[in-house]
């Protein structure tokens, strides 16, 4: 069986090595130089009781066998409002690293895979549709449903994801919500280490010309004064596919509008929505159905 992934992220990798599990070897197209994101940045996988998936690390190893390790485990979590401040603590998740570290999401599951990956290749879906049997569209984006006049937008989001330095709690993340400065977003910081850590900021609804002013308005309103090292933008497009399967194509992660619970910005449904479709390829059942679920 001839199986095309486009895209070597989190769900394209995920994906890939399960299709390897029914020795299945996928071809993987990316077109960076590099598997996985383009920038360092922290993202939180809950402990959230009354929800499906309890433990997200659990639930991947009893669902897929698979074995991921958290950069952290997280002790609290303290929250801010413009009117209130709220502490939680326990045993609350986990803390992953996504993008260019060894200990990073994507490059754990990178060292499971061993199909080839095609670097700087960029590809059109009409050259691929009838060299392969499947394929799998894992991109970071919305470009090949919109192309198949499959994707509806919701909102774009801008992000600002920066790298601070001072003392940190490597255990204790924080979040804000304010609409002055995030809108209907959110702010939040993630240590890497006791002194390091990642700041982000997401705001909806602004072009990329007003993150510098919201940006100020957080760092001005929250008084942050930690010493920012490094500050890269991002936009994403948040939205959804109509369907996840049309004949011999099937979206996952990002390209089809998965997103996670708090902050973990797609990455735990990027990884289960590559398990099922590779599922969905070596069952023949319908992937539409096995990713409705989540």
């Amino acid at each position: 069986m001839r199986v095309a992934i486009i895209g070597a992220g989190l769900s394209g990798l995920s994906c890939a090595l399960e299709l390897e599990r029914y020795n299945i070897k996928p071809v993987i197209f990316e077109k960076r130089a590099h598997a996985g994101e383009a920038l360092d940045f922290s993202v939180v996988w809950p402990i959230i009781m009354n929800r499906a998936i309890t433990d997200p690390l659990k639930y991947l190893k009893k669902e897929y066998n698979l074995e991921l390790a958290p950069l952290n485990h997280i002790k609290k979590i303290i929250m801010y409002s413009p009117s209130s401040k709220s502490v939680e603590r326990g045993s609350l998740g986990y803390i992953f690293i996504r993008g260019f570290p060894d200990y990073a999401l994507e490059k754990q599951l990178l060292s499971y895979v061993k199909s080839p990956i095609i670097f700087n290749r960029y590809i059109e879906l009409e050259d691929m549709r009838n060299k392969f049997d499947f394929i799998v569209v894992a991109t970071s984006n919305s470009i090949i449903a919109s192309n198949l006049d499959m994707w509806t937008d919701t909102f774009i989001a801008h992000a600002r994801i920066a790298t601070i330095v001072g003392k940190f709690n490597p255990t204790e993340i924080i979040m804000w919500l304010n609409t002055e400065y995030a809108k209907n977003g959110f702010c939040y910081l993630v240590p890497k280490s006791d002194k390091e850590a990642c700041l982000v900021q997401i705001v909806n609804g602004i072009t990329r010309n007003e993150l510098d002013y919201y940006w100020k308005r957080f760092l001005l309103v929250e008084n942050i004064q930690y010493y920012i090292s490094f500050t890269a933008d991002a936009e994403h497009e948040c939205g959804f596919v109509r369907q996840r399967q049309k004949d011999n194509i099937m979206f996952t992660g990002n390209s089809a509008g998965f997103t996670d619970d708090l902050i973990g910005c797609g990455s735990l449904n990027a990884i289960e929505s590559g398990m099922l479709a590779a599922r969905a390829i070596v069952s023949g059942e319908d992937y539409n159905a096995l990713s409705m679920p989540i």
